[in-house]
């Protein structure tokens, strides 16, 4: 096995040797998937270096004998490498779902004030953006006369209403805490139309009369978000 794997070290040097490398990373990366390509690569390259270094080329044996010693090597790579990236693949989904649910209100599954952190970086607007802070009028009245519930059911509803209302990709709504809301726009908004698509919305599926009460501001690059709001 030790001359074997000398002569494999020098096989995996040669222009077969590399072929058959190129080969195993591509399966590699297709098992680990295209994140990982890179450091599949690294890898990869460092282990036949190793492989070619440690043992010496003086010593040869027959081609064959290199062959079976460099797929052996190279399978137990593979398994090895398949189950580091199934194990990077499930602390990957595990951060992504924390992430997710640290960011999104449960209830209405918009994002949460937290969120502010990740588009408003240092809490300074990066660009022009018009503010908008809605309420929902008399809340508390709906909770008292119809139940939490029907708490819980008016928000999911407003929630939905200002997705509608505003422009998707470019206007951030968020829920910014009790029956409050807040949506960032990017640049300028005709708000008179927000209004407008607002009150129709509100036309259609609206058992408790939810109404709105909305304060629109536009904040400077480099302004303080809060300031703004």
């Amino acid at each position: 096995i030790y001359w074997s794997a000398a002569s494999a070290g020098e096989f995996a040097t040669s222009g077969t040797g590399w072929l058959m490398f190129l080969t195993l990373f591509f399966v590699v990366s297709i098992f680990s998937g295209i994140t990982y390509i890179l450091i599949n690569y690294i890898s990869m390259f460092a282990f036949i270096i190793i492989l070619y270094q440690v043992f010496p080329t003086s010593l040869s044996v027959s081609h064959g004998e290199a062959y079976f010693t460099y797929i052996l090597v190279s399978v137990g790579y593979i398994l090895v490498n398949f189950f580091i990236s199934r194990m990077f693949k499930e602390m990957y989904m595990y951060q992504r779902k924390l992430y997710e649910y640290s960011y999104t209100d449960q209830l209405t599954k918009i994002p949460n004030r937290h969120i502010l952190k990740d588009i408003v970086p240092n809490n300074r607007l990066q660009t022009n953006a018009t503010i908008v802070v809605v309420d929902i009028d008399k809340f508390k009245d709906i909770n008292d006369t119809f139940g939490h519930n029907a708490g819980d059911e008016a928000l999911i509803t407003s929630a939905n209403v200002l997705l509608g209302s505003f422009r998707k990709g470019q206007d951030t709504v968020i829920r910014y805490g009790g029956d409050e809301f807040l949506v960032i726009c990017e640049g300028e908004i005709d708000i008179d139309k927000v209004h407008e698509r607002l009150k129709e919305s509100l036309k259609v599926g609206n058992p408790y009369n939810i109404s709105f009460s909305i304060g629109v501001s536009l904040g400077k690059e480099g302004e303080s978000i809060y300031d703004v709001i």
